[in-house]
């Protein structure tokens, strides 16, 4: 059995750092992976979307060049080499943070679709291996909660992960939750010619902001073409395309080629047998004191 003196979960953003800064201090570290080193932001959030962003600023300032008095013929968008473009930035961030580049540094690196599972509060296996460690950082992160809505088995519905495998122009899309991922996204694919719709539950999109901040960026994706409908929440599918809503107590449709769900995040903690550790959760995520320790 192999033993380490710390072991971090999880190769994202907090993983990475923590597992390099414990390594600095001199403590033999391991670090676990189920999925790709550096997680949510390299693969799935901060670089793709923040790449397609850039892309659809650049295009959206050409489209403005006619009333400046500059004569421009605008192509139009390839929606696939654009998201290639995407994935080869994705790729060269990536690129430094391949489980060789941890290793060269001492680090002990475990990536195996299995996850970490804890057999007691020092043990866990990761795919065939066993581990024992004095102590564990748990950075497994979140990922899209996916609601509970009748008929959404019918549909192939998009989330921040699944999104960046498109290679054909979404069209018409529809985003369930108005939050900073809608926003962006939807900004992005309208410059770049979608039909885009933005559906929140509250009377008013991105809350997480403040008040007067997120008025000013609705009115200014609207005046882009995006459509915002508040106060509304899904009702169920009645096939790939149609979505039944309720707003204001009424039923309304929706139609569209793709829906996108970002209403809400759960916690990657599904699996790894937390209790045997003694350590306690619930769907929010894990139970921690002022200090962020477990219990």
């Amino acid at each position: 059995m192999k033993q380490f003196d710390i072991i971090v979960i999880g190769a994202g953003s907090g993983g990475l750092v923590a597992a390099t800064t414990a390594h600095r201090k001199g403590l033999k570290t391991a670090l676990i992976e189920k999925n790709k080193i550096g997680g949510e932001c390299t693969h799935y959030g901060c670089v793709p979307s923040k790449a397609l962003i850039n892309t659809a600023k650049s295009f959206h300032s050409l489209k403005k060049m006619n009333s400046l008095g500059i004569s421009v013929d605008l192509p139009k968008p390839d929606f696939g080499e654009i998201m290639e473009k995407v994935d080869e930035i994705v790729q060269g961030i990536y690129a430094h943070e391949t489980p060789e580049v941890f290793e060269d540094i001492g680090i002990d690196v475990f990536v195996d679709k299995s996850g970490a599972k804890f057999i007691d509060e020092h043990t866990i296996t990761i795919g065939e291996e066993t581990l024992e460690a004095k102590n564990f950082v748990i950075c497994t992160g979140s990922g899209p909660g996916i609601p509970n809505i009748e008929g959404i088995d019918l549909v192939s519905v998009l989330h921040n992960e699944n999104f960046w495998e498109l290679r054909t122009h979404p069209g018409k899309i529809v985003f369930i939750g108005g939050g900073v991922i809608s926003i962006e996204l939807g900004q992005s694919l309208a410059r770049l010619g979608c039909d885009v719709c933005i559906m929140d539950r509250n009377d008013r999109i991105l809350r997480v902001t403040d008040e007067e901040i997120g008025n000013y960026l609705c009115r200014q994706i609207e005046k882009e073409g995006v459509h915002l409908i508040t106060e509304s929440s899904p009702v169920r599918f009645t096939d790939k395309n149609t979505m039944v809503y309720s707003s204001n107590g009424e039923e309304k449709t929706l139609t569209a080629d793709h829906f996108f769900i970002a209403a809400g995040r759960s916690p990657n903690i599904s699996g790894m047998d937390l209790e045997q550790a003694g350590v306690t959760y619930n769907e929010r995520g894990i139970d921690t004191n002022e200090y962020l320790q477990t219990s």
